[in-house]
């Protein structure tokens, strides 16, 4: 199934969902540092992470009989089957795979693994074991399947003539045992590939702010088939057998969705959202056939669209079977069996089962393991909207914390970071902690979010400051005071990347409105942030270099006025106007957001006597590690939140440290 990851390399200030998956916050006000204080570095306990679906991934093999599955625990991960007779059976004890795939004929399993891809054997036959080295210097990419043999595509880039720049690009089939074929090399990036009945392959070719979709015939004659325009997702799905070529994109609408190319035709829409509202995002297709069956709109409420009769059937009865779901994933139809996951806002783990092609006989995925994967019910998060002060629908998840109550609660404002980015669908550990402390939660997806289409990413322009972006996610706070939900007087601002510069900006700009922020990783001063990340990134997924991506999306970084306005208004130069707490954590080898600009903001609040706390995970980048450094900094956040509302801190110190304690080492360490 496709993913949405390929928005991430859309803009280097997106952050890889540190505040979306992985914190569950409350804290102290810190007080303010001395300058004369200096002591060695302070670290920071960890505390258990907040429950995750013990599934990490799952597929459902070509001939339909049988799934495979990596579990997880606290010790680790293993690799699981289910054999043709029901029966589960474990493959590997202890694996570092963290995704899979089924070969074509069923025969083999793919295992992706940090820095390796594997191959292991269902039937016993010879050549289980690593195909290849990933990433690093190999320079290899793993791209999937192979649709038609029981062969892995991998993408290749290295530099040939030893000048320092990648210039040599391939694509090549590799099998079980080790062996390679080389189906492509050329001067431009694979960013995808897909493999054709015929012998044909379909490439999505990345250049320098170009992309394309060409086809390499069985001859090796590559022709352009369709020219993307910026900013188009244009991710290819899949060839049926008859060669047509579908693919997940606009086409010039708003809305992604999934469009047809049959030869020298043009796109032909085959699904979209049928209510107009989300972007298509995940395409589950046919193994026989290679047809795409269903279309998930993840970001509208979790809708999924069937593109044929059967799946529209199995839809259908998913739906009067679960009719609180939040999020449906359809891991994989073959002949009379589709392998079905839902999950509500309040449960971590998806709830897997076996339905057939009618939608009338169902059975639980895990018969055998269904009480060990078992997971407590957390507060529910559930998406809503609210019309802005200029008119426009903002869509905002809001987690309420269980059992009735007539009294006001205090609100937690957590925002993703981006700003062009989006909170994942459904259930989210962070918001659901720290409901079940007591907080309203809510989640804005204000404009420049993505996954609502094109109008609704662009409508932010370069309005970033003090403007409407910081509106949205002001105003979101204030529709749940005047709904008599929340307490006005006890609100507070978090998140990460662009989400810490929003929460730091929020504060500063509207201290009676919120008491204090959190922010991870903040980009300080995002006029300056933009033009680092555009000088040190030449280029992306997306084929356009992060200066014209930026562009596009409306921020232009040659825009001298429009920088300047950002620059002034940044959290960085409105340093004097800050009057609430606010709690900074940074990583120590942080690319996106060099740890230079938080230190920079940091020794500026120290030389004003702001209160403030700084600290730092040391060898960590942007999105952290998500283990000790990951953990800290909710311990951190929680504590920050308790003391802030006047609960004090309530949670224990316990386990490794992670975090160093910069602030209280003085303004003229922090200054050097």
């Amino acid at each position: 199934m496709l993913s949405w990851q390929w928005w991430a390399a859309l803009a280097g200030l997106a952050l890889v969902g540190l505040l979306a998956g992985g914190l569950a916050m409350r804290t102290s006000a810190p007080a303010v540092p001395r300058p004369s204080a200096v002591e060695d570095t302070s670290q920071v306990p960890t505390r258990p992470q907040a429950p995750a679906d013990p599934v990490a991934a799952i597929a459902l093999s070509p001939e339909g009989l049988r799934h495979a599955w990596i579990e997880s625990d606290a010790a680790g991960s293993s690799l699981w089957l289910s054999e043709r007779d029901g029966a589960a059976r474990r493959l590997l004890r202890r694996t570092d795979a963290t995704d899979l795939a089924w070969s074509s004929d069923g025969e083999w399993l793919f295992l992706v693994a940090p820095g390796k891809l594997m191959s292991l054997t269902t039937s016993n036959r010879t050549g289980s074991g690593i195909i290849t080295q990933l990433g690093g210097e190999t320079g290899r990419r793993y791209l999937g399947a192979d649709a038609w043999r029981a062969a892995a595509l991998v993408a290749v880039e290295d530099d040939s003539d030893g000048n320092g720049q990648v210039d040599h690009f391939a694509l090549l089939r590799l099998y079980p045992g080790g062996r390679s074929e080389e189906l492509w090399a050329g001067d431009r990036r694979v960013s995808s590939a897909i493999t054709a009945q015929d012998g044909s392959v379909w490439l999505r070719l990345v250049g320098l702010n170009q992309v394309e979709i060409s086809r390499l015939d069985p001859s090796g004659k590559l022709e352009m088939r369709y020219q993307c325009h910026p900013l188009e997702r244009c991710s290819l799905v899949s060839v049926d057998q008859r060669g047509t070529l579908y693919l997940l994109t606009s086409a010039g609408a708003n809305l992604d969705g999934l469009y047809r190319m049959n030869g020298a035709e043009p796109l032909r829409l085959v699904a979209r959202d049928p209510l107009a509202i989300g972007d298509g995002e995940g395409v589950v297709i046919d193994p026989v056939t290679r047809t795409p069956e269903v279309l998930h709109i993840p970001y509208a409420g979790g809708r999924s669209v069937g593109a044929t009769s059967a799946a529209r059937r199995v839809l259908g009865a998913l739906a009067r079977r679960h009719p609180d779901t939040s999020e449906i994933r359809v891991a994989g139809h073959a002949p009379g069996r589709w392998l079905v996951g839902t999950r509500d806002g309040s449960h971590a783990a998806f709830e897997w089962e076996l339905a057939d092609d009618d939608g009338a006989n169902w059975r639980p995925a895990f018969p055998h393991r269904r009480k060990a994967m078992l997971l407590p019910a957390l507060p529910r998060r559930r998406l809503e909207s609210f019309a802005a002060s200029d008119g426009m629908r903002i869509f905002a998840y809001v987690t309420r914390p269980t059992g009735a109550t007539q009294t006001l609660r205090p609100l937690v404002v957590l925002v993703h970071g981006g700003p062009w980015s989006i909170s994942p669908p459904g259930y989210s550990s962070t918001s659901a902690r720290l409901a079940a402390r007591g907080y309203l939660v809510v989640e804005p997806q204000f404009r420049a979010s993505r996954g609502y289409g094109q109008r609704y990413m662009l409508s932010a322009g370069d309005d970033f400051g003090d403007g409407r972006v910081l509106g949205d996610i002001r105003e979101s706070a204030e529709w749940l005071v005047a709904r008599g939900e929340a307490d006005s007087d006890r609100m507070a601002i978090m998140g990460a990347s662009f989400g810490g510069y929003a929460a730091l900006l929020a504060t500063t700009l509207w201290p009676d409105r919120f008491r204090g922020a959190v922010a991870v990783v903040p980009p300080t001063d995002m006029a300056w942030v933009a033009r680092y990340q555009a000088m040190a990134e030449q280029g992306d997924d997306v084929g356009l270099s992060l200066r014209t991506s930026f562009a596009y999306l409306g921020l232009d970084i040659a825009d001298t006025p429009a920088m300047r306005r950002l620059g002034v208004q940044s959290p960085l130069v409105m340093a004097s106007r800050l009057q609430r707490p606010v709690l900074l954590i940074a990583g120590g080898r942080d690319a996106k957001v060099p740890i230079r600009s938080v230190s920079a903001y940091a020794a500026r609040l120290c030389t004003l006597g702001k209160p403030f706390s700084y600290y730092v995970a040391p060898g960590q980048g942007h999105g952290l590690d998500g283990g000790p450094a990951t953990q800290s900094v909710a311990v951190l956040s929680d504590q920050f939140l308790a003391q802030l509302f006047g609960e004090g801190p309530t949670i224990p110190a316990s386990g490794p440290k992670a975090l160093t304690d910069l602030a209280r080492k003085g303004c003229r360490v922090l200054s050097g």
